[in-house]
Formats: structure tokens, C-alpha cells, sequence
């Protein structure tokens, strides 16, 4: 697990707290949950890669990006960063799976990404960027997805932009609008907003996986994901067909 440089907020049962905003979420409909919103407005964070002070950004918990209906009995918080190595071998195989299995399949999950940046790596905050513009034109995932899977192709990159942009434009993505929106740095707010939400909750590395609230050791390999949330639909009275335990561990701890 990559871990954050700066000290974590929260404390006293943060995956209670975590839970009890989860649950009013979903009561609500999740509503209030940012998808694939337009920026509101360019921010003065900064340039260079490393992310922009969050002292004063407002913890929020639904700066967060959804995958699967809002009535799902069971929700799934990944906070992550793009450029952690462990949260790309997660996504590879168990968050990949996991998606495919619970929420694709069985629409019985809800998947929440919300980003957390480490300082450590200096990409993480336009490759966050990058994504949530590509959400503005309803491709978060897709660029969420290759962004993980392809690390090598930006993370040395002293400016990633110009590959985020071709990324963009060989998705079929208004290229002028993306890039707009990745040097004007749009979704910053909202990113901000994600990583002092995980640092109210007490997340200080990536990837950090919460199940309805209650929050997971260390990085989960599937079978261990896949039995925590069958538990929690067990709990809820839904009955799931198939095994949803196949495959092998992934990610580091």
C-alpha cells in the first residue's frame, strides 16, 4: 500500500462515520453524488503535479464517482491514487473483477472511486484531473480504467497532458473541451474535496477499501473482497447466484 505522506485526519471509529454518511447517501438516492459533472470553474491549485493544499477544502462525501445503482444493498469506497503502483494491481484484477462480478453483472454493489493523491507522486493530481474531465464527457471509467493500466505511458512525463489529451481524442472525446478542462484544472475543487474526505475517515495510503463503511485491511485480493460483500448481502437478505470467488490475489500490502 503507497502510503501518504502527511499525517491523516479522523479518528474514533472513522468507518462508522464513513458508514453513517454512506447509508444517508444511499437513503437518498444518491442524489448528491458527482458523476460527470462540469467543472465549476478554474482554481489556483498547482501546476507541477504535487497536490494543491486541501487545509481548506471541505470535506465531502459526495465528490466522490459512482458505479452501480443507488439502491444497492452493499457499497464499496476505493480511495485511490493513479500513479500507486498498488492501486494499479488492484484494479488489474481484484477491483476489475469485483466490478465486473457485483456490479456489472448483478447490479447487487455499488462502487464509489474518490481520488486521494499522494504527494509522493508527481502525476497523481493531473492524472485525478484528467479523469473527471473525461467524465464530463462520460468517460470516467474508460479513462479511470487506462489511466491505472498504463502508468508507464505518463508517469514520467514532466507534463502528462499532452498524453491525457491524445488518450482522450483516440476515446472519440471532444479534444479542445479536455484539454480546456485539464489546464484549466476544472475538477480540482471536487478533488480536493475527495482527499480531505479520505483524510477525515483516517486514509493515509492507496488503495484503502471500505465495505458498507467498515474499512478493510490492508489491500484485499478478491477472494477476500468477495467474501466480505457476499457477508454483507447475506446480512441484507440477497441471495447472489454463481460462486463470484474465482481467480487469484492481487495487490500489495
Amino acid at each position: 500500500m503507497a502510503n501518504q505522506g502527511q499525517g491523516s485526519g479522523g479518528s474514533g471509529g472513522p468507518g462508522k462515520i464513513f458508514y453513517t454518511v454512506l447509508a444517508l447517501l444511499v437513503v437518498g438516492g444518491g442524489a448528491a453524488l458527482w458523476m460527470a459533472r462540469g467543472g465549476n470553474g478554474s482554481t489556483g491549485g498547482q501546476s507541477g503535479g504535487q497536490p494543491a493544499p486541501v487545509s481548506a477544502a471541505e470535506a465531502d462525501p459526495s465528490a466522490g464517482v459512482v458505479m452501480g445503482p443507488s439502491d444497492a444493498p452493499v457499497t464499496v469506497a476505493e480511495f485511490a491514487d493513479y500513479q500507486c503502483p498498488h492501486c494499479a494491481n488492484f484494479q488489474g484484477f481484484t477491483g476489475k473483477l469485483a466490478k465486473q462480478n457485483f456490479v456489472q453483472d448483478r447490479g447487487v454493489v455499488r462502487w464509489v472511486h474518490f481520488d486521494f493523491p499522494l504527494g509522493s507522486f508527481p502525476n497523481s493530481m493531473p492524472a485525478a484531473v484528467a479523469a473527471r474531465c473525461a467524465g464530463n464527457q462520460g468517460s470516467f471509467w474508460e479513462m479511470h480504467n487506462w489511466l491505472l493500466a498504463n502508468q508507464s505511458a505518463w508517469g514520467r512525463e514532466g507534463d502528462p497532458t499532452g498524453v491525457f489529451v491524445d488518450q482522450a481524442e483516440s476515446m472519440g472525446l471532444e479534444a479542445n473541451r479536455f484539454r480546456t478542462c485539464v489546464e484549466e484544472q476544472r475538477p480540482l475543487e471536487r478533488i480536493q474535496a475527495s482527499r480531505a474526505y479520505g483524510e477525515r475517515v483516517g486514509v493515509s495510503g492507496t488503495p484503502t477499501i471500505f465495505v458498507n463503511g467498515e474499512r478493510l485491511p490492508g489491500v484485499p485480493n478478491y477472494e477476500t473482497l468477495a467474501r466480505v460483500i457476499r457477508a454483507e448481502l447475506d446480512s441484507a437478505g440477497v441471495e447472489v447466484s454463481g460462486s463470484g470467488t474465482s481467480g487469484g490475489g492481487a495487490g500489495g500490502s
